[in-house]
C-alpha cells in the first residue's frame, strides 16, 4: 500500500502530454558520483540493524547516462558497507552484537527530463539487482558468543523524482527521492562458537517497501558533444 498512490502519480505524470521535444542539453552522456544519501534501512534481526532507521551513508555509487531527446538511459552501482560494534549489552539480559553489512545494488533504468532552463524537474525508474551480507557475532551474557550469517539475492523496481541544477557548464547537481519494493530471497546461518557446530534457518522470500527522502546527491560531469 506505500507504493500504490506514489505509483499512480508516476504513471499520470510520465503519460501526459509535455513540452515538444527539444534538446536540453548540448551532451550525449554523463558519468556521476553520489556523493551523499539518507535511506531507509533494510531491518536484520540478530544485529543492531534490527529496525528501519534512516541512515546517512556518503560516496556509495557511480552512474552513467546516455542521452536520447528528452530521455536518459542509465545504469549505475552502488555500494554500502556498514558497521555495528554494540558489544556492550544494553540491558542485564539482552545481547550485544558486532559485525559488518554490506549492501550490492546494479541496475539500469530511464529518467524524463523537463526544460525548466537550470533547474529541471525530472521523473524515471530504475530496476536492479540486489544483494546484502551481513556477518556477526552475538554476544549472550552467560554463554559462549555465536556467529550470524544472513545472506539476501533479489531485485528491485524503484520509480522516483528529482531535480537537476546546472551551475555551470558541464556539471549538473541531482537531487533525488525514490520508494524502493524489493523482492528478495533471505538464508540465515548460525554458528556455534565453542562446538562450531553450524545451523540453517529455513530460507524465506517476501517483499519490502523502502521511502528514501533522499535517494542519491549525486554530481555529474557531461560530455560528449551531439555535433562531434
Amino acid at each position: 500500500m506505500k507504493l500504490k498512490f506514489p505509483l499512480l502519480i508516476f504513471l499520470a505524470v510520465l503519460s501526459a502530454s509535455t513540452l515538444n521535444a527539444q534538446n536540453i542539453s548540448p551532451y550525449k552522456f554523463s558519468l556521476g558520483l553520489k556523493v551523499l544519501s539518507y535511506n531507509e534501512q533494510m531491518s536484520i534481526v540478530n544485529s543492531d540493524f534490527n529496525n528501519n532507521d534512516y541512515q546517512l551513508n556518503s560516496l556509495t555509487g557511480i552512474i552513467f547516462k546516455v542521452r536520447n531527446n528528452l530521455y536518459s538511459f542509465r545504469g549505475g552501482v552502488d555500494y554500502v558497507k556498514q558497521k555495528d560494534n554494540n558489544s556492550q549489552q544494553s540491558c542485564p539480559t539482552c545481547p550485544g552484537y558486532t559485525g559488518v553489512n554490506e549492501q550490492l545494488k546494479a541496475g539500469i533504468g530511464f529518467e524524463r527530463e523537463f526544460f525548466y532552463y537550470k533547474v529541471r524537474p525530472v521523473i524515471g525508474v530504475d530496476i536492479y539487482y540486489f544483494r546484502s551480507e551481513y556477518n556477526g557475532k552475538i554476544i549472550p551474557t552467560s554463554t559462549i558468543a555465536s556467529s550470524v550469517e544472513n545472506i539476501r539475492n533479489g531485485g528491485a523496481f524503484t520509480p522516483f523524482i528529482a531535480v537537476k541544477v546546472y551551475p555551470v557548464d558541464r556539471l549538473t547537481i541531482s537531487a533525488t527521492a525514490n520508494f524502493n519494493g524489493i523482492c528478495f530471497h533471505e538464508k540465515i546461518q548460525y554458528t556455534q562458537g565453542s562446538s562450531n557446530v553450524k545451523t540453517s534457518a529455513p530460507g524465506t522470500s517476501r517483499y519490502e517497501t523502502y521511502f528514501n527522502p533522499l535517494g542519491g546527491l549525486t554530481l555529474l560531469y557531461n560530455f560528449g558533444s551531439f555535433e562531434d
